[in-house]
């Protein structure tokens, strides 16, 4: 099994506070995007910003070199992009408009690009970054190469199956039924089955379904910090927001799944 060590030391402190200096900036009570205040939200977001400081500053270290900011906002933007995978359904089930949903997405790409920022370049920050910033010629890109196989489309159409089946009209955390839905859902899927078959292929192999526990496990987790602070905030109960993070780890682990056993298809 995967081993997990925490430690937190200053730039990781720094860098949870401004993150949550920019969340309280970002939903003020002016933003067209609701606001969120009070410390029915503060405690959990805290809690949920320690976590995802914590999150990012291990693939920071362990498997993506950030060696300038574009690798920051790259890394940042997969961060967005999972998070709109896995909680766009529901916006859309929910009937927030479109512009509701981007700006939340906006709000987690920010979020993780401030982070990484200051993970990378607290002793920069004090000293001499401009003159960094100023000399500096070359950046380096990471490369991203999407290509669909079978594997991939079986795991998205199980993922949905798991959908269907976990949200159906008699489930206690509600229901997710109709074109608006499952079209949109579809859509998320596809995204999800692409960025887990890039973590599983560039960072973290999978041999055995224990890996895929591991793994799904972790992005359940990733999800749960980044969208607890609004389920505390619109008054939802502990039962709805506890099965929607065991729904994010069941549709992450038949993906990952299905891309294992179903590999030698192509």
């Amino acid at each position: 099994m995967a081993e997990v060590r925490v430690k937190f030391n200053v730039a990781m402190v720094i860098a949870l506070i401004i993150a949550e200096i920019f969340s309280l900036m970002w939903y003020t009570h002016y933003s067209p995007w609701f606001n969120h205040m009070g410390h029915r939200y503060l405690i959990p977001a805290l809690l949920c910003d320690c976590i995802i400081v914590y999150v990012l500053k291990y693939i920071k270290e362990a498997h993506w070199t950030c060696r300038g900011w574009e690798d920051m906002a790259v890394l940042s933007l997969w961060v967005a992009l999972f998070y709109a995978g896995l909680q766009g359904p529901h916006y859309v089930y929910d009937t927030y408009s479109a512009s509701y949903f981007l700006y939340h997405v906006a709000h987690k790409f920010m979020l993780s690009f401030i982070i990484l920022f200051v993970l990378h370049n607290f002793k920069k920050i004090f000293n001499s970054y401009l003159y960094y910033i100023l000399n500096r010629k070359y950046f380096k890109m990471a490369d991203l190469h999407i290509q669909f196989s079978i594997a991939m489309v079986i795991a998205g159409i199980l993922a949905e199956v798991v959908s269907i089946l976990w949200y159906n009209d008699r489930s206690p955390w509600g229901h997710r039924t109709g074109d608006r839905y499952l079209l949109t859902a579809l859509v998320c899927d596809a995204l999800l089955v692409v960025l887990l078959k890039f973590v599983t292929d560039q960072f973290y192999p999978v041999g055995r379904w224990e890996d895929g526990v591991v793994l799904s496990l972790f992005f359940a987790l990733m999800y749960a910090a980044l969208e607890a602070p609004h389920c505390v905030h619109n008054h939802r109960s502990f039962t709805w927001f506890f099965f929607n993070t065991i729904h994010k780890f069941l549709v992450c682990f038949v993906i990952v799944f299905a891309l294992f056993y179903f590999r030698y298809l192509g």
